[in-house]
């Protein structure tokens, strides 16, 4: 029995994408991109149109990373965990005890790799003003709110453990 073959041919394949303009049928989403990247600068996005007026509006440059750079952000760190760890342990509100010992605390661990990094030579810097203030916000934050402390102590380990692997 002979063997019949057959080729499909899309006809899309053949056309050629055609400018989109806003309330095309291509669904909300497209038409807010299509909108939102027009009003980024040309560095930003290559459909913007936006004219560069100020210096904060240009592209951000790349950013590179640094060994001090990282301490700054290990001391800062170790900063709101003790902060944090020192708030549950004290327990303005009785309901802070159901946060001991979660197995999520990093306060000792951070200690061991600033001793690590301290022992191959790097100068520890001092915590900086933003860290600072940041722990005297929740400590402020676990005394007269709450609720807005849970919401702060939640995202914090949420955000630290929803990056390691």
């Amino acid at each position: 029995m002979p063997l019949k073959a057959a080729a499909i041919v899309s006809s899309t394949t053949a056309e050629k994408p055609q400018k989109r303009y806003p309330g095309e049928a291509k669904g909300f989403v497209e038409e807010m991109r299509f909108v939102a990247m027009k009003l980024h600068t040309r560095e930003q996005a290559k459909e913007g149109e936006k004219e560069v007026e100020k210096p904060e509006e240009r592209a951000v440059p790349k950013w590179e990373p640094s060994v001090e750079g990282y301490l700054r952000f290990l001391v800062d760190s170790k900063l709101v965990y003790d902060t944090l760890e020192s708030i549950v342990d004290k327990a303005a509100y009785p309901f802070y005890a159901e946060f001991k010992n979660t197995g999520l605390e990093r306060s000792e661990k951070l200690a061991k790799d600033l001793e690590w990094f301290k022992e191959q030579g790097y100068v520890i810097p001092e915590a900086s003003s933003a860290g600072a203030s940041y722990a005297q916000c929740l400590k402020e934050l676990s005394e007269k709110d709450p609720q807005a402390f849970i919401c702060h102590f939640y995202n914090i380990y949420f955000a630290h453990s929803a990056g390691v692997e």
